[in-house]
């Protein structure tokens, strides 16, 4: 495992003190060096800041937690990722084939095309939070709740057995790939922001 730090300092010093750090390692590994950015738009500010200080840099390498799991460690999973149109049309198709298992969420196609992006939010909190499905369902016995359940389980079930695999599974199997050390080296990896 790699030496960490923790670097503790106002919220307006994070992204200057990142991107010094940023700056001294990628000088020594420019190729195996990583600015972490919690939004693909403060990724643009640093890249922007660094222009500004005249520092040449290959952008790739300041990035989301999801661009670089993306870009570094596709060759180590073996699975389709979708982007989100896609796991919108696999929601859409969970639903449309077992009408009798979702009846709260049968609608006109129409109103099914409104409801779909909000279940595929649904999921994605569930997943990014990292909500324990027990925990959180054992009290909520209504109808509602049990179709809820019932269709994350599907839609990680389809998954699985499509071969495919959504950005935050990526990014959860990216982070088993590097317990079993597999994926490429990174020497220098620098994490601005709340993650």
């Amino acid at each position: 495992m790699a030496r960490t730090r923790l670097i503790r300092c106002a919220p307006d010093d994070v992204v200057r003190l990142a991107l010094k750090q940023f700056m001294k390692a990628y000088r020594d590994a420019p190729l195996d060096t990583f600015l972490l950015m919690p939004t693909s738009a403060a990724c643009g500010r640093a890249v922007d800041l660094l222009v500004k200080e005249g520092f040449s840099v290959f952008t790739s390498r300041i990035c989301t937690l999801a661009d670089l799991a993306i870009s570094e460690f596709d060759s180590y999973i073996n699975r389709i990722m979708l982007d989100d149109p896609s796991e919108e049309i696999v929601i859409g198709r969970i639903l449309s084939d077992n009408p009798s298992k979702y009846p709260l969420f049968q609608r006109s196609f129409k109103d099914l095309t409104s409801i779909i992006p909000e279940l595929l939010a649904f999921i994605t909190t569930i997943d990014e939070f990292m909500i324990d499905q027990t925990r959180t369902w054992s009290d909520r016995q209504d109808k509602r709740a049990s179709e809820l359940r019932e269709l994350w389980s599907e839609y990680k079930r389809y998954l699985s057995e499509s071969g495919l695999i959504d950005t935050r599974s990526f990014v959860q199997a990216v982070a088993e790939a590097m317990k079993e050390g597999k994926g490429p080296h990174i020497k220098h990896l620098i994490v601005a922001g709340f993650y």
